[in-house]
């Protein structure tokens, strides 16, 4: 009888602790890889080793997330929003939480993106750092990359404001975009894209 109940007692101990274990990664869990092609990669940080991704796999806060040549990755949100990233891409997933505000940011280091809000939307003020502009969305499709030598954002639907240190554009109609020179200079005025460069900024980030 006391073996029965010191097996019981270990089941119980090591359940509590994998349940535990389980819950602190949820905690650190922001989304989940939703599609996969070539090479996908995560690492915490440039000194770690890299991990490869593939459809179903968890993202975490903090974590870069690396596409490689002709690879292509969606990263389905925990607030349903797609995160598709072109070629040679890289995105970190700064402060993306739901805790106080729920604000968050996302860190699109290099390539392009594609994101397309959940259907909630998201519960706080979402901000999407480039290399050339901080984009502040509010349920919302749009595009962001190099494009034509400099940087471009596109509409597709909702509404963004982008801004830099030269100054700021809102874009509020769809197919309407920016070109953007540098971080110092202020995003050209929103106008809209000739069918072809909307065409070739999309297949960037198209399956």
């Amino acid at each position: 009888m006391r073996i029965t109940h010191t097996i019981r007692a270990t089941i119980l101990i090591l359940g509590l602790s994998a349940f535990m274990s389980a819950l602190a990664v949820e905690e650190g869990q922001v989304g989940k890889i939703e599609k996969a092609r070539n090479e996908v990669t995560a690492r915490p940080s440039a000194n770690d080793p890299a991990r490869s991704l593939t459809v179903g796999n968890p993202v975490f806060r903090n974590e870069m997330v690396a596409t490689g040549a002709q690879a292509r990755a969606e990263l389905r949100l925990a607030d349903e929003t797609s995160l598709v990233m072109g070629e040679n891409a890289q995105v970190r997933l700064d402060d993306f939480v739901y805790e106080k505000d729920g604000s968050a940011t996302i860190d699109l280091i290099t390539g392009a993106l594609r994101f397309v809000s959940g259907a909630r939307g998201h519960p706080g003020k979402l901000m999407i750092k480039t290399p050339v502009a901080t984009i502040g969305v509010r349920g919302t499709d749009f595009w962001a990359g190099p494009i034509d030598g400099v940087y471009g954002v596109l509409l597709l639907s909702g509404k963004v404001e982008v801004s830099n240190a030269g100054g700021s554009v809102t874009l509020d109609a769809p197919r309407t975009g920016t070109l953007i020179i540098s971080a110092d200079v202020a995003p050209g005025d929103a106008a809209p894209w000739p069918d072809d460069r909307r065409v070739r900024a999309l297949s960037k980030t198209d399956f």
